[in-house]
């Protein structure tokens, strides 16, 4: 589900880096995300099985550099501009704290 949610954050042109081979930037970009989400008051999916399931996740479709576009881009978000891209997709806006 946090894959989803992530995609949904980060604009599409800094994700489209394709390749394969991610390890450790995938699972921070998923851990910043997690983390954002916390510290914003969305609340939604956490810990170590979530983290793990987004990172396979991302390293099946993103190379390294990617991942860090993506953590970059997370971490420079507004709790405000998190909140409209999570709550505004009914997918994923159920999974997390968007009334």
């Amino acid at each position: 589900m946090i894959i989803k949610s992530i995609l949904g954050v980060i604009p599409l042109a800094a994700a489209l880096a394709l390749g394969a081979g991610c390890s450790s930037p995938c699972s921070d970009a998923c851990e910043t995300f997690v983390g954002k989400t916390q510290s914003c008051g969305l609340g939604g999916p956490s810990g170590d099985a979530e983290i793990d399931a987004c990172a396979e996740t991302l390293q099946e479709t993103y190379t390294d550099d990617a991942c860090d576009t993506m953590s970059s881009s997370i971490e420079s978000q507004s709790c405000e501009s998190l909140r409209q891209s999570i709550c505004g997709d009914p997918s994923t806006a159920r999974h997390y704290n968007c009334n």
